[in-house]
Formats: structure tokens, C-alpha cells, sequence
């Protein structure tokens, strides 16, 4: 009979190994430990700002230059705008009846200037979608005045409201909305960006473009520098946004920049577009509604002129002459009223009662007058089952 073999202690007969998968586990964690406590010490500080600390606008760090900030400011300290990723500044929506730079302003939940919500289009519905600046905005349009603010005339309004306005009765039993798309300080560079986010959403079956004085503008940089639209940036500014310990570091950053910057001469001016950026911008926001079989009129450059030659009269000449030219050969509509622009200085007087970028009411109730023709010759309107208002009805808010 055999002898019996000893019993060993399984500690004793080999050291024990680790599976892999655990030796794996412990890195990730040993890695994720200094992480988890960044993040509770960065979540410990928000939550700390948050709790004793003024609350920081997101808009007083996308929109940084001196010259931005002077056209969005207001001389009694009104605003009317908030900071976004992606378009740098907004319309902050649910205003009612907002008094800024002599402007009364209503807004819906879109942000867009209007007493009206804007959903999702209804089946059967029409909807001319109006995309600009501070001119389709309707800037002054009322003229209203703060230590007045009631006293104002209600018919006035800018030409996306009163071409609605006409429509409306002219076709009854049939839903049509006029949208302002429209914000004050846009240049191409953010109207075609905004019109690629939205153009979805907002399903338009006619649409009008009108942009100009902004992309002529000087400023420190151009947009395509000040304004980068990429991916990246915007997600930082997304997250950035969302943070006011993020946004006051990035305060300070830019009060350090500028403290440094001090003993530095001082930069030349430039517009925000070149020609060709201005041209390709609005051409590429037609062809966008194009693809989607929606009908586009590019509405010339507004300007009213100047007693003078100036760099600004210049380049809204040109910058208007190159896109007439790049819409002809696109075969879009182009809409130029004369009276609006600077060739008809200065007889043009009283449809700019106040400077030269913006017309008054009478200068929009004649860009609505000539847009409706313009639809009417095009066959725009009868391409959407609609009938144009008399010309009686076209001379009345």
C-alpha cells in the first residue's frame, strides 16, 4: 500500500496571482480617484460661487469686443440679449413690451421679436420665414421713448409684421405666419449659421434674406477670427456657459489680457466680412433653403448714405454690387429699392428719420410694398396658393 502524500496548505504550494482583469481594475481606479476629487473640489467651488457671489452673464463673455458690446448696450443699462454658444448672443425670449435704444420689444419663448408663440408649422399652413439684422429686426420701428413708453403709434411695425399683416385678410380661412428671424448685430457669418440650426425646426416654404451694414462694419477682428464656429469652440463655450466659476475664471483671463496688452499700439479696424465671406454667406443661407425647395428673395444692402465719401458708403456699394451679381448668376431673386440705398441721397431722408443704417417705418412699409410686387411678379405667392392684397391694403399698417 502507498504511502500517503503530506497535505500542503494551498498558500504553501504557490503564491497566489491576481487575474488580470482585477491588476487592470485597480489602475482605472487608482486613475480615477484623483479625478473624482478634481470634480467634487470643481463641483465644491461652483456650488460655493453660486451661493455668495454675483451671478455672471454668459453674454459678458462670448461678446468681448468693445465695439460689439457698445451696439447690443443700451444707455439705461436695458438688456435685452443673452449669451449662446454657438451664435454668441441672442434675443432673450418671453420679453414684453421691453423698452431698448428706443425700441419697444416683445419676444416669444423662441427668442424671435414677436407677440405670438411660434410651434411647430400646421398642416396647411404658410410660413415665410424673414432672416436679418437689426433692419428686419425692426430697430426704432416704433419710434417709443423710455420716459414715454405707452406713447407710441401701434400701426407701425417693421415689414416681416406688415407683410403678414396684409396677407392675412387677403387670404382668409388660411394660416400664414410671417417669422422675424432676426437679431440686432448679426452678420452673415451668424445668419447662416442660425439658419442651418433652425431651418428644421422652423419649416419655412418662402423665405427673404437681408443682411449687410453689419459685415461692412470696422471691428478689432474680423468674425471669421472672433467668432470661431467650429465643433470644438462651441462645445466649450457650451460648457463654459453652464458654469460661473468657468465663466468668472474666464473674466479674469480676459482682464489679464487686456492689462497685458496695455503698452501694445492700437489695432487697425476691419470689417467683419470680406466681400467674397459676405457674398459666400448669404448665397450659401439661399442655397440652403433652395435644397429644401423653398423659395428665396435676397433683399439688397440697407443704406441710407451720408453728405460725404466714407469707407462705410464705399463698401456697402461694393458689397451690394458683388451679391446682386453672384444672385443673378444663381438665378435668386434679388430685390434693390432704390430709395433705400445710398444713390438716393439725400432725398431719401424721410424713410431714414433717425442715421442712415435703419429706415423708419415709412422706409419698411416701402421695402414691404416692393417685396409683395416682387412676389407677385415671381409667382411666389401663387406657388403657395396665395392671393396678393389689393393695393389699397398695402398703403395701411
Amino acid at each position: 500500500m502507498a504511502a500517503a502524500t503530506p497535505f500542503t496548505p494551498a498558500a504553501e504550494q504557490r503564491p497566489y496571482l491576481a487575474p488580470q482583469w482585477w491588476k487592470k481594475g485597480s489602475r482605472a481606479g487608482a486613475l480615477a480617484l484623483p479625478a473624482l476629487a478634481l470634480l467634487a473640489l470643481l463641483l465644491s467651488a461652483e456650488g460655493v460661487v453660486r451661493l455668495t457671489l454675483p451671478h455672471v452673464d454668459s453674454l459678458d463673455v462670448f461678446v468681448r469686443m468693445p465695439f460689439v458690446r457698445n451696439d447690443l448696450g443700451d444707455r439705461n443699462g436695458v438688456r435685452i440679449f443673452e449669451g449662446d454658444p454657438l451664435l454668441f448672443w441672442r434675443l432673450k425670449p418671453n420679453l414684453h413690451r421691453t423698452v431698448w435704444d428706443y425700441t419697444v420689444v416683445s419676444t416669444n419663448d423662441a427668442g424671435l421679436r414677436s407677440d405670438q408663440p411660434l410651434g411647430p408649422k400646421a398642416a396647411g399652413a404658410v410660413r415665410i420665414v424673414c432672416l436679418g439684422d437689426s433692419v428686419t429686426f425692426g430697430f426704432r420701428v416704433p419710434l417709443v421713448f423710455p420716459d414715454a413708453p405707452d406713447s407710441y403709434d401701434r400701426s407701425e411695425a417693421p415689414y416681416p409684421v406688415l407683410l403678414e399683416h396684409w396677407l392675412r385678410p387677403a387670404n382668409p380661412g388660411r394660416v400664414i405666419e410671417v417669422v422675424n428671424m432676426a437679431v440686432p448685430g448679426y452678420s452673415s457669418r451668424q445668419a447662416l449659421a442660425w439658419l442651418r440650426r433652425d431651418i428644421e425646426r422652423l419649416a419655412p416654404d418662402l423665405m427673404t434674406i437681408c443682411l449687410g451694414w453689419n459685415d461692412v462694419s470696422p471691428r478689432e477682428q474680423p468674425d471669421s477670427t472672433a467668432m470661431p464656429l467650429d465643433a470644438a469652440h462651441v462645445l466649450a463655450r457650451h460648457v463654459v456657459g453652464s458654469s460661473q466659476l468657468l465663466l468668472r475664471a474666464s473674466l479674469a483671463a480676459g482682464r489679464v489680457k487686456r492689462w497685458l496688452a496695455k503698452g501694445d499700439p492700437g489695432v487697425s479696424l476691419v470689417p467683419r466680412a470680406t466681400e467674397a465671406e459676405f457674398v459666400a454667406n448669404v448665397i450659401g443661407a439661399a442655397r440652403l433653403a433652395r435644397a429644401r425647395g423653398v423659395d428665396v428673395v435676397v433683399i439688397a444692402p440697407i443704406f441710407g448714405g451720408t453728405p460725404g465719401p466714407s469707407a462705410d458708403m464705399s463698401r456697402m456699394t461694393a458689397y451690394r454690387d458683388e451679391l446682386r451679381t453672384a444672385a443673378a448668376s444663381e438665378g435668386i431673386a434679388f430685390l434693390e429699392v432704390p430709395e433705400l440705398t445710398e444713390a438716393a441721397f439725400p432725398r431719401n431722408a424721410p424713410y431714414f428719420p433717425t442715421e442712415a443704417i435703419h429706415p423708419g417705418f415709412e422706409g419698411h412699409r416701402l421695402l414691404a410694398q416692393a417685396l409683395l410686387r416682387l412676389l407677385e411678379e415671381e409667382e411666389m405667392l401663387g406657388s403657395l396658393g396665395l392671393s396678393a392684397p389689393p393695393p389699397q391694403m398695402r398703403e395701411t399698417p
